[in-house]
């Protein structure tokens, strides 16, 4: 499994012991990407991985990655020797110890699929909610990947998602630069989908920690230019993934371009000529 982490001093330790504590007929790794963190979250991975020194692997980069206008899962995926990929972020955790098998049986037995993922629980100030964030219903299904280009992201909860190493690879041999730059969690999950669809067990087997001290919620949320720039990265890599997948999906990437952009646009308190700006550039 692969585990991205940065500044996550309070959480990580939960999100790593959901990792250990998994249950499975199989062997698995655990590979955690520390961003150059400035708190005590490289010392508390350290200390996990001295204390599991056959389980889990750290990855130290010299220099913050995100702030080079890389993307953490590229390299976390290529890094990876296993067959399927799951993936939990390190604000986030598991809160059932056979995730990782339920999940490895059901592409097991679903050769066609890619790709599967179930719902989260949101935690918000201390306080487990059902929001039914990637809830999809009582029963498993097969969900296509017209459905998942259309949410533009917020299809699968990225702690639930697990997929064939397979899927992605081919890509990033073939444009190692796009991907190197834009493998964010709407391209995992339209990469995983587009051939065979997404798997959904209708099971709440992580936890997605929202609106904390330094997450990504909370930037979004607070920073007009943190927004701006995931729009415009947004624009750039479904654009992009639109002419590198099959011509039947090109509709409902327009489909999600244009929600997003009339969304932004509208919703948006910038500036009439910033705004015009961005629309010419998506027209």
């Amino acid at each position: 499994m692969c585990c991205l982490t940065y500044n996550h001093e309070l959480y990580i330790e939960e999100a790593i012991s959901s990792f250990i504590n998994q249950k499975t007929n199989f062997k698995f790794e655990v590979i955690i990407f520390d961003d150059c963190s400035t708190d005590s979250t490289t010392q508390i991975v350290n200390k996990f991985k001295l204390q599991y020194p056959d389980l889990i692997k750290v990855i130290l980069p010299q220099e913050n990655t995100f702030s080079k206008g890389k993307t953490v899962f590229f390299d976390l995926i290529l890094e990876a020797k296993g067959k399927y990929i799951a993936f939990c972020e390190g604000d986030d955790y598991w809160i059932s110890d056979k995730k990782l098998q339920e999940q490895v049986d059901y592409l097991e037995r679903n050769r066609n699929v890619n790709i599967c993922f179930h719902p989260s629980y949101t935690l918000i100030n201390n306080q487990l909610k059902d929001l039914r964030y990637g809830f999809y219903g009582e029963k498993f299904e097969t969900l296509d990947a017209k459905s998942v280009i259309k949410s533009s992201s917020g299809f699968m909860p990225m702690a639930s998602i697990m997929a064939r190493k397979d899927c992605f690879t081919d890509f990033f041999t073939s444009h190692p630069d796009f991907f190197s730059e834009n493998l964010w969690h709407s391209t995992i999950q339209i990469l995983g989908s587009y051939k065979g669809g997404a798997g959904y067990l209708p099971y709440y087997y992580s936890v997605y920690r929202s609106m904390h001290s330094g997450s990504w919620s909370e930037a979004y949320q607070k920073s007009t230019d943190h927004r701006v720039k995931n729009f415009e990265s947004f624009l750039t890599r479904n654009r992009t993934q639109r002419k590198n997948l099959p011509p039947d999906l090109t509709l409902y990437f327009y489909y999600a371009l244009t929600r997003k952009t009339l969304s932004f646009i509208l919703k948006e308190k910038i500036s009439i000529q910033e705004k015009y700006k961005l629309l010419k550039n998506f027209l």
